[in-house]
């Protein structure tokens, strides 16, 4: 069975990471696919998290853009879960919501939540910004990163 991880990864968090591992344990197949929200500047490229998502692990992993509707790419790539990260109670209600709107749009849609460490992709962005050591918090080379 296929899941679809979808997120703005901006960067890829070590939380980030614990949920794909997880997602990976349960489906034959996870599609990770980066977001593109046009209302939000992207502080890193999506290549830089593409490449990074590969190069973890040396697994292969299928990446993709889109700025579609999650249903939509769902059904672009055959998958029949979404699989989302939680930190706490206020990503949960949030997601919820979410949950609630895609399945007005697809009777069919169902979410699975993993959890993730509580770190968030601001507060390492923040850490990075200001030259401070953000290894702890990325599952990759730091030189991996490129700004957008």
């Amino acid at each position: 069975m296929r899941a679809l991880y979808i997120g703005s990864f901006d960067p890829f968090t070590i939380g980030h990471y614990e949920v794909l591992k997880q997602a990976e344990e349960l489906f034959d197949e996870v599609i990770i696919c980066i977001a593109r929200n046009p209302k939000k500047k992207r502080r890193f490229t999506e290549l830089t998290c593409g490449n990074a998502l590969n190069f973890m692990d040396e697994k292969k992993r299928t990446v993709v853009q889109s700025d579609d509707l999650t249903v939509n790419i769902m059904k672009q790539y055959g998958c029949k879960y979404l699989i989302r990260g939680l930190r706490n109670t206020s990503d949960y209600l949030y997601e919820e919501q979410l949950f609630h709107m895609n399945k007005e749009m697809d009777k069919e849609f169902k979410v699975v939540y993993l959890r993730g460490n509580n770190i968030s992709s601001t507060f390492v962005y923040e850490l990075y910004r200001r030259d401070m050591n953000i290894q702890p918090y990325i599952p990759y080379a730091k030189s991996h990163l490129r700004e957008a």
